[in-house]
């Protein structure tokens, strides 16, 4: 009787926990960072997302003597870290394409009609299992073995990435969050192989301790995604702060600024940035720009809301289709490599913006 009722409460913790940690990360986002959160918190839907699916566990609580809700309580975890990691590291690190996520989806159509179908059962909360002998189990393995199988490659791309950038091989390191890939890059697979463990063990007990050592990692690692983690957050929230100020002196200014003067910045600006590749430098801005030119950023500000649309886009634009063009050069060149050569900082920054542009928002 104490032994069912520690192991519900570790359920009921890990819940509960889950949902708090979910609402958080959902509402949670501290300024100036909820200026552009699609930067700062890339993952930040998936994580919410995330957290809620483990109210999928609710039936243990309903029917903890089941053998069937036993099976998917116990195997949870193990269709359930595969998938958040992999994902997850997709998102945060890489950039997910529509063509990667269809591609996925296809690979997960067989676990997850396995998943469905044992959560059916263990809301059921009977003994249909029985009936298949240890065959569920073993049909539970290989359809989270096969989940595992892409786990170990994306987390393999992103070892990869962190030496090549502990190595200095990429010209630019501003986008990249070194630190926390190094901290993050083994826990999806470590959780996974803990689960592995817990199945075979077969004992209530224990899995309640792991539910608790996930619930204490959930809120461990709710606590470190609140801040974002880029490597150079200050120098980008100042940016993203005089992009404010400069918004707000644009209405006060446009109509101060001669027509004429505006030509002649305009001119100026596509002279610059055009004929001399400025756009390929990974770290020019708008700053570097107004130096060059000898004009403040509300001037800059003003130019590019009526003239380009934004500084962001128009630059962007101009890297899309330098990526576009050497592409057509060298039809064998890598992502990474296009990305870089085109003056994008990550191979995740590319993917985003190559996507704006195909879907015509790149404006």
């Amino acid at each position: 009787m104490q032994e069912m009722l520690f192991c519900k409460a570790a359920c009921y913790t890990l819940i509960l926990n889950s949902v708090i940690c979910g609402l958080i990360r959902w509402f949670h986002m501290c300024r100036p960072y909820n200026l552009n959160p699609s930067y700062f918190y890339p993952s930040r839907s998936l994580v919410t997302v995330s957290f809620l699916c483990y109210l999928l566990l609710t039936p243990y609580l309903l029917h903890y003597g089941s053998p069937d809700t036993w099976l998917f309580t116990k195997s949870f975890l193990l269709f359930f870290m595969p998938v958040f990691g992999t994902i997850a590291f997709r998102t945060f690190f890489f950039g997910v394409t529509s063509r990667w996520i269809r591609n996925y989806i296809v690979l997960l159509i067989i676990p997850i009609s396995i998943f469905v179908g044992l959560f059916v059962l263990a809301c059921i909360g009977g003994n249909t299992i029985d009936s298949y002998g240890g065959w569920a189990e073993v049909v539970v393995l290989l359809a989270s073995s096969a989940l595992a199988v892409k786990l170990v490659c994306t987390t393999r791309w992103l070892f990869r990435m962190i030496t090549e950038f502990v190595r200095g091989e990429y010209s630019n390191e501003d986008d990249f969050p070194l630190v926390f890939a190094k901290m993050v890059i083994f826990i999806p697979f470590a959780a996974w192989l803990l689960s592995l463990v817990v199945f075979f063990v077969d004992s209530h007990f224990v899995n309640a301790c792991y539910f608790l050592v996930m619930t204490v990692l959930g809120l461990a690692i709710t606590i470190l995604i609140l801040h974002p983690q880029r490597k150079d957050c200050e120098v980008i929230t100042k940016d993203i702060e005089k992009e404010a100020i400069d918004a707000k002196a644009v209405t006060s200014r446009n109509n101060q600024i001669p027509s004429s003067v505006k030509d002649n910045i305009e001119r100026q600006i596509r002279d610059i940035v055009e004929d001399e590749r400025l756009y390929l430098d990974q770290k020019f801005n708008k700053t570097v720009l107004a130096e060059r030119l000898g004009t403040n950023r509300t001037y800059l500000s003003v130019v590019f809301r009526e003239r380009f649309g934004s500084f962001y886009c128009y630059v962007n634009t101009l890297r899309i289709l330098y990526a576009i063009s050497y592409l057509e050069q060298h039809p064998k060149a890598t992502q990474s490599e296009v990305a870089a050569k085109s003056g994008f900082g990550t191979t995740k920054t590319y993917a985003k913006v190559k996507k704006l542009y195909e879907a015509g928002e790149l404006r």
